[in-house]
């Protein structure tokens, strides 16, 4: 019991000084609770790491510990913390991202810079892979990258993001004052608002990328005995879930997006316009 108490602990102290609070939405807590943990153990079905109801119960409560976490980092995010939001999201889903690749929850931590996720192993708990640290790629947030420089005049380094910045009006809509490709938030001016409701997009990204459970990774198991490495580059990520879930939301009104209504409520406190 206490080893499946780990997860919980790990975010209670992350997120210690906003967890007392009044959550601002109850349904998105718990929206994200269940969602974080559902999508952790089918990926690590897909992952073939579920061998017994030890290893389901393992992705269940680590992801939903992950949920939270996630939940919590969107909601600092929404009230201006940004910075501290986007840590407790990294760290968080790591939470998931290790269940759902067969490892114990505080494994590896891992924290996303542009398209790549640097995870780094915590030694008492990671004691099969053969490397210090680990590199992914996501395509997806490759791609998302790619069409933030083209749809954006400058690139910029806020709050330990890769962010973009725009001075005319975007394409899409001349009235919309931010927009986000992926984990990649820009805006129009320096309106914090703005920022702070693109940056849970970000999150969004994130969280569904954390769990991918689609790529070409590499075995990496060190053979006892053998000294670990220093860095290794670990595997390529797709982003179909970041993929469908972008092919379902464009079917959908803007006000109905889960996405959109997540990010009004929690960083605005209303609701999406209907447009």
């Amino acid at each position: 019991m206490t080893r499946r108490l780990i997860p919980f602990l790990f975010v209670a102290i992350l997120v210690g000084p906003s967890a007392t609070r009044v959550a601002a939405d109850g349904k998105i807590r718990a929206g994200n609770v269940v969602a974080q943990a559902g999508l952790t153990v089918v990926g690590a079905a897909i992952h073939g790491k579920i061998h017994g109801f030890g290893d389901l119960l393992r992705c269940l409560w680590s992801g939903s510990a992950s949920g939270y976490g996630l939940y919590e980092a969107k909601s600092l995010a929404g009230k201006g913390h940004v910075q501290t939001g986007w840590i407790v999201a990294n760290l968080a889903g790591s939470l998931s991202e290790n269940a759902a690749a067969g490892r114990h929850p505080l494994a590896q931590l891992g924290y996303s810079i542009g398209p790549a996720r640097v995870r780094v192993s915590v030694i008492p708990f990671d004691k099969q892979s053969d490397s210090l640290i680990h590199l992914d790629v996501s395509a997806f947030e490759t791609l998302a990258f790619a069409v933030a420089v083209a749809e954006n005049d400058r690139m910029q380094l806020r709050s330990g993001m890769i962010a973009f910045r725009r001075d005319t009006p975007y394409p899409f809509a001349e009235e919309a004052a931010g927009a986000t490709s992926g984990m990649f938030p820009s805006t129009r001016d320096s309106d914090t608002i703005t920022w702070s409701h693109e940056v849970i997009h970000a999150v969004q990204s994130l969280q569904l990328d954390v769990v991918e459970p689609f790529g070409f990774p590499r075995v990496t198991r060190r053979p006892p005995g053998t000294p670990r490495r220093m860095v290794r580059f670990e595997q390529v990520k797709l982003g179909v879930l970041n993929v469908a879930s972008r092919f379902i939301l464009s079917t959908q009104p803007y006000h109905r997006r889960w996405v959109e209504i997540e990010a009004y409520r929690l960083g605005l406190d209303t609701t999406p316009p209907e447009f």
